[in-house]
C-alpha cells in the first residue's frame, strides 16, 4: 500500500509538472499562429506587449488561458496614429487539446478588460474599423483553401469597464458609452442556442448635428433569448430593458420566413411611477433628479403580432396612462400638477389606413395655467379627426415650472381650437375647425444672445365652417415684434390652402445678423439690415397660369451692410447697400454696391418675369449695367481661393466646364478696371455680354492685355457639356510677342518660331473650335482664318536657316530683324497654313510658304538664290549629274523643302533652276537614286541593330534567370539554417526549463 501511494504521488507530481510545462512548450507556437492570422486578415497595426503576456492551464482547467497585456489596434493611411481599440488586458481561453494536436486552435471564450474603443468615420465616409483585408489581398485559394489558424467556438464572452466613442464626421453624429460591463454565454457551435447576457452602462450620450438626443442615460439590460438558427426563429424570455429609472419588459418571438417576418412580441413597464418616465427626458437625469418631487402613476404596455411583408403589416397595440401626477424641482416655486394622460394606439393587421389613435385625455396645470387636449384619429393618408385644444399660459410662470438656464420669457399665450372631420386634400375635404392663437406683450431674451425681442404680439385665426378646403381661412391679424427699437409688422389672410388666395402686408426692419444668432442656420453666416415695405395680393392659380399682371404685388426693399458666408462658399459676398422696387412684372435694381470675394461691383438695371422664374422655371429677363475695379473670376471657378502671384497675374488654377442656365435672358453692359481669369489679366475692360438659351455671347469688348490692346467678339456655347464650343473674332494691336508666348501655352505649338522672337505684332483673326474639360481650347479642333503682322521683331537662332545654309551652300545669318512683315494664315485640321511671304535675310530676299502642326511636324518650302561664289561648285556637280557642260551658270536658284519636326528638321532640294532653264528633272533623278541608296543602307543598318538588340536581350534574360536561380538557392539555404538554429534554441530552452523544474521537485524513491 505504501508503495502504491508513492507511485501515485509520483504520477500526480508528473501530471502537475506536465500541466505547468504546457504553456512554455507551446507558447511560441501560439504566438506564431496569432501573428500569422493577424497579418493575413487585418490591414492595421496590431500591437501587444510580449513582456505582459501570461499563459496558464489552471485558470480555466483543463483549457489554456492566454492573457495579453496592452493589446491594441491602430489604423494606417488616413487613420495613421488613431487607435481603434486599446485593451488593458485581453484574455482568450483556447482548447488545450487543439494546441497539442497542432490542428486549428479552438477559441472557447474571450474577455476584454477595460477596453477603450474609438470608432471614426471621416468626412469621406471611410471608417477606421474597415481593416479587414480583401480576399485577393489575403491570397485566398478556393481550389485548395488553407484552414484558418484559429476556429471560433465561443461559449462565453465578457467586457469589463469598457469605454466606447463613435465619431461620424460625415453624418455629424457623436455617441459615447462609459463604463460598459457585459457578460454573455451560449454555445455558439450549436444550431439552437440558449443565450443569456447581462449588460450595464453607466452613461450613454448621443448628439446628431447640434442636437442632443440622449444625455447621460444609464442602461441596465438583462437579455435571455433562444436562437433557433435553422428555423431563423428568435425568442425573447424574461428580459428587462432599463433606461435610467424607466424599465421595460419584453417577451415573444420574431421569425424570418422567406420574404415574411412573423412577430409575436409584448411590452410592458415594470416600474409604474411617474418619476421613472421623466428620467427619459434629456437633461432631467442629473444629481438633482433624485430630489425632484413627483407623484402619480404611469403605465405602458404594447404588442406587435402578425406578419410583415410587402403587402401587409402586423397588428399593433400600445397603451399609455398617467394618473394624478405632478412634478416640481426643489428650487422652482411653480409646480406642474394635475397631469393626466390616456393614450391608446391600435392598428389591426393590414395597412396603416386602419390606424387608430385615441388621446382620450391630456391635461396639466403649470401653476395657475391650465392646458388640456384630446384627439381622435382614424386612418393615415386620409385622416378622420376629432379633437380640441385649450391653453392659457403665462410664459414667465411656465418658465418657472420648466426652467431653461439663460432664457427669460414674458407674455400671455392663449390657444383654443376645436376640429372635426376628414382631412383629405385630394378629395377636397377638410375638417371643420375653429382655432385662435394669441400672444400679447411678449418678451424673449437669451443669455447666448442678450438682445431682446420686445413687444411681441401674435393673433392668428383658422376657420372652416363646412368642411370644404376652399372655405378654409387663415387670418394673421397681427404679427409683430421690436428689436433694438426697430419695429416689424406683418398681417394678412390666406384662403383655400389648395390655391392659396393671399392678401399680405409686411412693413418694418429686421436685423438679419441678430435674428440668425437667435435662430442659427448651420453652416451659414448672415449679417445686415433689411428694411421692407411690401404688399402681396393674389393667388397661386394666377401664378400657375402665368397671369402675373393680375397680381397686386408691389413694394420696396432696402438692404444695407449685408454679408453672406458659407462653409460651401469660402469667399464672402457683401452688399454695402442695395435698393429694389418691384411690381408683378418687373423688379428694378435702383442701386447695388458690394463685393464678390475680392471683386467689387456696382449694379443698376431691372429683372422681368421674376415670378415665372421662381414659381414655374420660366425664363427670367433683365438688363444690367455692371462696373467695378476688379473682377477675379478665379475665385468662383476654383475649388480653393486663388492667391495672386503678384500685382499683375493670378496663380494658375484648375478650371472646369461652366454650364450656363438656359432660363436666363440677360444683357450685361460691363466696365471693369481689371479682370483675372486663370493666368490672364485683362485691363480696362469695356464690353456688352448677352446670356441667352444657355449661350454666352460677347457682342463687343475692348481691353488691354499682353502690353497691347485687344478687341473681341464671339460666343461660348456649353449646351453640349461634353463638347463646349467657342467662336471669337480678335483684333489685336501692338501685342508683345514674348508676353503672348508666356500667357498662352498652346501658342508655341501653333507658332514654334515665336519662342525665339522679341518685339510686337498685330493680328486680325477668327478662331473657332471646342474647349476641353479644363476650359482651354482643344487645339486639334480649332479652325480659323486671318493675318499676323510682325511690326518690329527680332528673331534669333533660326534652326531652319542653319539647315538651309547647309543644303544650299548659302551663308544667311541665323538672326535678323523684321519690320511690317504681313503673313496670311489659315488654321485647320490641327495645322497652321501660311500663304507665301517674303522675308529678307542678310540683304537677300527669300520666299517662305507651307504649314506646321500642333504635333510639331513641319512642311516648309523656301525659295532661295544660290550665292555666286558657290555656283562653280554647283555647276560642276550638276554637270556630272546631267552629263552636260554647265559652266557659266548665272542666277542659280533652289527650292528647299523642310520636313520632319521643328526640333529635328530634315532638308532636301525640291527644284533647281537658272538662266539656262529648269535643271530639276536631271538632278532629281540622281537625288532619287541617292535617296534610294540611302534608304537601302538605312534598312540594312536597322536590321543589323535589331539583330544585335535581340541577341543582347536574350543574353540579359539568360543572365537574369541564372542570377534569380542562384539567389533563390542562397535564400533557401539561409532559411533552412535559420530554422535549424531557432529549432535548436527552442529545444535548448525547453530542456533548460524541464531541468529547472526537475531540480525543484523531490522525486520519490
Amino acid at each position: 500500500m505504501k508503495k502504491f501511494l508513492v507511485i501515485f504521488s509520483g504520477i500526480i507530481v508528473f501530471l502537475l509538472l506536465a500541466l505547468a510545462l504546457i504553456p512554455f512548450l507551446f507558447k511560441d507556437k501560439i504566438f506564431q499562429a496569432a501573428d500569422k492570422a493577424i497579418a493575413k486578415s487585418l490591414d492595421a497595426n496590431v500591437f501587444y506587449n510580449r513582456d505582459k503576456i501570461s499563459l496558464s492551464v489552471f485558470s480555466n482547467f483543463p483549457n489554456l488561458t492566454i492573457s495579453l497585456g496592452e493589446f491594441g489596434i491602430q489604423g494606417l493611411n488616413e487613420f495613421s496614429g488613431d487607435t481603434l481599440i486599446a485593451v488593458e488586458e485581453f484574455d482568450i481561453v483556447v482548447d488545450v487539446m487543439s494546441v497539442i494536436s497542432g490542428d486549428q486552435m479552438r477559441i472557447n471564450s474571450v474577455a476584454l478588460v477595460r477596453p477603450r474603443i474609438h470608432v471614426i468615420v471621416n468626412e469621406l465616409g471611410k471608417a477606421n474599423y474597415d481593416i479587414a483585408k480583401p480576399a485577393d489581398a489575403q491570397q485566398v485559394d478556393t481550389s485548395a483553401e488553407e484552414p484558418a489558424e484559429f476556429s471560433l467556438q465561443v461559449k462565453s464572452w465578457e467586457i469589463v469597464e469598457g469605454n466606447i466613442r463613435y465619431d461620424d464626421r460625415l453624418g455629424k453624429t457623436v455617441a459615447s458609452i462609459k463604463n460598459l460591463n457585459h457578460k454573455g454565454s451560449g454555445d455558439m457551435t450549436q444550431d439552437i442556442i440558449d443565450m443569456a447576457t447581462k449588460t450595464t452602462i453607466e452613461s450613454i450620450s448621443l448628439d446628431m448635428g447640434k442636437v442632443n438626443y440622449i444625455k447621460n442615460k444609464k442602461l441596465d439590460v438583462t437579455l435571455n433569448a433562444n436562437l433557433d438558427l435553422p428555423n431563423e426563429k428568435y425568442t425573447l424570455k424574461d428580459n428587462v430593458f432599463k433606461i435610467n429609472e424607466f424599465a421595460l419588459q419584453a417577451d415573444g418571438f420574431v421569425q424570418m420566413a422567406g420574404h415574411q417576418i412573423i412577430t409575436d412580441l409584448k411590452f410592458s413597464t415594470s416600474e409604474n411611477t411617474f418619476k421613472s418616465v421623466l428620467s427619459l427626458v434629456p437633461g432631467v437625469y442629473s444629481e438633482s433628479f433624485k430630489d425632484l418631487k413627483t407623484e402619480g402613476n404611469f403605465a405602458f404596455d404594447g404588442a406587435v403580432k402578425g406578419v410583415y411583408d410587402s403587402t401587409q403589416l402586423p397588428e399593433l397595440q400600445f397603451n399609455l396612462q398617467v394618473q394624478k401626477a405632478s412634478m416640481q424641482y426643489p428650487s422652482v416655486p411653480t409646480p406642474v400638477s394635475n397631469i393626466e394622460v390616456d393614450l391608446a394606439v391600435n392598428k389591426a393587421a393590414g395597412s396603416f389606413e386602419n390606424l387608430q389613435v385615441e388621446l382620450k385625455k391630456f391635461s396639466l396645470n403649470m401653476g395657475a395655467n391650465p392646458v388640456s387636449a384630446k384627439l381622435s384619429s382614424l386612418g393615415f393618408a386620409q385622416l378622420d379627426l376629432d379633437g380640441e385644444l385649450n391653453a392659457k399660459i403665462n410664459l414667465e410662470e411656465a418658465l418657472n415650472a420648466f426652467p431653461v438656464e439663460g432664457l427669460a420669457l414674458k407674455g400671455l399665450f392663449e390657444a383654443a381650437a376645436t376640429f372635426k372631420g376628414k382631412l383629405d386634400m385630394a378629395n377636397n375635404k377638410f375638417p371643420t375647425i375653429a382655432a385662435n392663437m394669441l400672444l400679447s406683450n411678449g418678451f424673449a431674451k437669451s443669455a447666448s444672445f442678450p438682445e431682446a425681442l420686445e413687444q411681441m404680439n401674435f393673433n392668428m385665426n383658422v376657420n372652416n365652417a363646412d368642411g370644404k378646403v376652399e372655405n378654409t381661412l387663415i387670418a394673421i391679424n397681427n404679427f409683430g415684434f421690436s428689436m433694438s427699437g426697430e419695429p416689424f409688422q406683418m398681417s394678412g389672410t390666406v384662403k383655400n390652402p389648395m390655391s392659396a388666395v393671399y392678401d399680405m402686408k409686411v412693413k418694418g426692419k429686421v436685423d438679419i445678423g441678430k435674428m440668425t444668432k437667435i435662430f442659427p442656420i448651420e453652416g451659414m453666416k448672415l449679417d445686415g439690415k433689411l428694411d421692407m415695405d411690401m404688399v402681396a395680393i393674389g393667388n397661386m392659380a394666377l401664378v400657375e397660369a402665368g397671369k402675373y399682371d393680375q397680381l397686386k404685388n408691389s413694394g420696396k426693399v432696402i438692404l444695407t451692410q449685408f454679408k453672406y458666408e458659407s462653409k460651401d462658399q469660402p469667399h464672402p459676398i457683401t452688399i454695402s447697400t442695395a435698393q429694389a422696387t418691384f411690381d408683378p412684372q418687373r423688379m428694378n435694381i435702383d442701386n447695388l454696391e458690394g463685393k464678390l470675394g475680392k471683386s467689387d461691383m456696382k449694379i443698376t438695371g431691372f429683372v422681368s418675369n421674376y415670378m415665372g422664374y421662381i414659381f414655374q422655371d420660366q425664363t427670367v429677363k433683365g438688363s444690367m449695367v455692371y462696373s467695378g475695379n476688379l473682377l477675379d473670376v478665379n475665385q468662383w471657378l476654383a475649388a480653393e481661393p486663388v492667391q495672386a502671384a503678384n500685382a499683375e497675374t493670378s496663380a494658375e488654377v484648375p478650371l472646369t466646364v461652366v454650364q450656363l442656365p438656359k432660363n436666363i435672358d440677360f444683357t450685361f453692359a460691363a466696365k471693369v478696371g481689371k479682370i483675372l481669369y486663370s493666368t490672364y489679366q485683362l485691363d480696362n475692360f469695356v464690353g456688352r455680354l448677352v446670356l441667352k438659351d444657355g449661350v454666352l455671347r460677347i457682342d463687343q469688348s475692348d481691353f488691354n492685355m499682353l502690353q497691347g490692346s485687344i478687341a473681341m467678339k464671339g460666343g461660348y456655347d456649353p449646351t453640349n457639356v461634353a463638347k463646349p464650343t467657342f467662336n471669337f473674332d480678335f483684333n489685336m494691336k501692338i501685342v508683345s510677342i514674348p508676353a503672348a508666348m508666356a500667357a498662352f501655352s498652346g501658342l508655341e505649338k501653333l507658332a514654334p518660331i515665336a519662342k525665339n522672337m522679341t518685339g510686337d505684332f498685330s493680328s486680325k483673326f477668327n478662331l473657332r473650335g471646342m474647349l476641353g474639360l479644363d476650359m482651354m481650347p482643344a487645339l486639334p479642333s480649332m479652325t480659323g482664318l486671318g493675318n499676323i503682322q510682325v511690326l518690329n521683331g527680332q528673331i534669333s537662332e533660326i534652326s531652319l536657316i542653319k539647315g538651309l545654309n547647309g543644303v544650299a551652300k548659302t551663308n544667311f545669318p541665323s538672326q535678323t530683324s523684321i519690320n511690317n512683315l504681313l503673313i496670311n494664315a489659315e488654321v485647320k485640321e490641327g495645322r497652321v497654313f501660311f500663304k507665301p511671304f517674303d522675308m529678307a535675310l542678310g540683304g537677300t530676299k527669300l520666299n517662305f510658304s507651307g504649314s506646321q502642326g500642333i504635333d510639331g511636324t513641319i512642311d516648309y518650302l523656301v525659295k532661295t538664290p544660290i550665292p555666286q561664289q558657290a555656283v562653280g561648285a554647283v555647276a560642276g556637280a550638276l554637270g556630272n549629274l546631267t552629263g552636260t557642260n554647265l559652266s557659266g551658270l548665272q542666277n542659280v536658284k533652289a527650292d528647299i523643302k523642310a520636313s520632319g519636326t521643328y526640333s529635328k528638321p530634315s532638308y532636301s532640294i525640291a527644284r533647281i533652276y537658272s538662266d539656262k532653264g529648269d535643271l530639276n528633272t536631271a538632278v532629281n533623278s540622281q537625288i532619287d537614286k541617292a535617296k534610294a541608296d540611302a534608304e537601302a543602307r538605312l534598312k540594312a543598318e536597322r536590321a543589323k541593330l535589331q539583330q544585335q538588340a535581340e541577341q543582347a536581350a536574350n543574353d540579359a534574360k539568360a543572365k537574369a534567370e541564372a542570377e534569380v536561380k542562384k539567389a533563390r538557392a542562397e535564400a533557401e539555404a539561409k532559411a533552412r539554417a535559420e530554422a535549424d538554429r531557432l529549432k535548436a534554441e527552442a529545444e535548448k530552452r525547453k530542456n533548460e526549463e524541464i531541468k529547472k523544474l526537475k531540480d525543484k521537485v523531490k522525486w520519490p524513491k
